[in-house]
């Protein structure tokens, strides 16, 4: 089971904000729990999600209908897959992580911390879409790729791209 831990701004969202949900609980998935918070990005709110093992970060732009629940899980495996595409992951390894995410909980968030590290990868992403003009000027695979390289001191130093890889040479 995966845990899809999300703040108040995103469980209101998505329609769960009077909800009582519980916190994370563990997971064996290589890439550990999802972290997901609804901010702003390229004049439009997006869903950015991120690893908490290896802060591997995506949006999904919020579109005129809004999404619920049901929608997340959606949401999710698209974003990983299109990222493992992109890094080239092999077949076996990328098909064991996108059936972990089969089975999700969405739950409330108890860590401030990947608060705090979600926060400042939003404002990277937020900069970078500006820096190139906004939507739909922007490329949008090279912001999430930019912001996927850049090193991390939560990481010592490495980038979400080498914590993931090697996160998933461990599952061969």
């Amino acid at each position: 089971m995966l845990y899809l831990q999300s703040t108040k701004k995103a469980l209101s969202r998505l329609g769960l904000g009077r909800e009582k949900l519980a916190g994370p609980g563990s997971t064996e998935s290589a890439l550990g729990n999802w972290f997901v918070n609804v901010v702003p990005m390229g004049g439009r709110e997006a869903f950015l999600f991120m690893s908490t093992r290896s802060l591997l970060s995506f949006p999904i732009m919020i579109g005129k209908l809004e999404p619920g629940p049901e929608d997340m899980l959606g949401f999710l495996q698209h974003g990983v897959s299109l990222l493992m595409k992109s890094m080239k992951v092999p077949r076996m390894q990328s098909a064991q992580l996108l059936q972990d995410l089969n089975d999700i909980v969405i739950c409330t968030n108890t860590d401030k911390s990947l608060v705090g590290v979600h926060s400042a990868i939003a404002n990277e992403y937020f900069q970078r879409m500006a820096s190139q003009g906004d939507l739909p000027a922007a490329d949008i695979s090279a912001v999430i790729c930019e912001t996927n390289s850049t090193p991390r001191s939560t990481l010592d130093w490495n980038n979400s791209f080498e914590v993931t890889t090697r996160l998933l040479a461990a599952l061969a």
